[in-house]
């Protein structure tokens, strides 16, 4: 009696076990998590490295982090400079480790900001959607659905921006550091233009614009050396953030002129 008590005690145990699993996966921004809890919700589990307050150029991974990793089912890489050395040694830390690489193949920047196009947030999405059903079948439809219904989210999003730019009074040009919004501006054909390029800052002084969008991690006195332009206007937008929609809306209304 006391082993038939203990054996279903045990299968309760279990099921209880298998009804809270969470696929647990590391991502290097914050705006993966969007993505990530987009397709999975509630199913995942989401470990990020960077902490939004630190600058990704910058920053690298914690010893506590890379034992962190050995707990992981997957991690999503996307062209964050640490990861050039860091992705092989966290494979070597977790050999069951699936790792995705959503990174750009022809990017030549120390950064290339492609998860600001809605475009690639599209391939992101089928890419991160088929991953986490491999690892977690049981759930598979669940993510599958979920899919279809971010992707149709993005296209909404994406009318809703083109929208805004087929406005007659809509301006399309615009200055930006570093190539923070290349990506965006070509799937709006837009002209940014990066005001570190000598060839451009021209361009942005003829056209006689009058902002340029920033990251927090910019240097603002750099930045006003550069265009040395009386009442120009650097805005921060945080590219790295959890807040993906919020800020392509929030670029697209301050470069359309609204």
């Amino acid at each position: 009696m006391k082993k038939l008590f203990v054996f279903f005690t045990l299968c309760i145990f279990l099921l209880a076990v298998e009804d809270n699993f969470k696929v647990k996966v590391g991502v290097s921004i914050a705006v993966e998590e969007y993505f990530l809890k987009k397709i999975g919700g509630e199913f995942v589990e989401v470990a990020t490295i960077v902490p939004q307050s630190r600058n990704p150029r910058l920053y690298e991974p914690s010893i506590e982090q890379v034992k962190m990793i050995k707990n992981l089912n997957a991690y999503i890489a996307i062209g964050i400079p640490f990861e050039r050395k860091w992705i092989k040694r966290f494979a070597n830390a977790n050999p069951s480790l699936r790792i995705l690489d959503l990174s750009s193949s022809h990017c030549k920047e120390k950064i290339c900001y492609s998860w600001l196009s809605l475009s690639s947030a599209k391939k992101y999405a089928k890419k991160i959607a088929y991953v986490l059903r491999a690892i977690d079948i049981k759930n598979a439809k669940i993510y599958k659905e979920n899919l279809e219904a971010f992707l149709k989210e993005l296209k909404e999003l994406e009318n809703q921006i083109k929208t805004k730019f087929a406005l007659l009074n809509a301006k399309k040009s615009f200055g930006v550091f570093q190539n923070t919004w290349e990506d965006y501006a070509k799937d709006f054909s837009l002209q940014a233009l990066d005001i570190s390029n000598p060839q451009e800052l021209k361009i942005f002084k003829e056209e006689k614009l009058s902002f340029v969008l920033i990251t927090p991690f910019n240097l603002k006195k750099q930045v006003l050396h550069l265009v040395s332009k009386p009442n120009l206007k650097l805005i921060e937008i945080n590219p790295f953030d959890s807040m993906w929609r919020e800020n392509l809306l929030q670029a697209t209304s301050i470069i359309a002129g609204e």
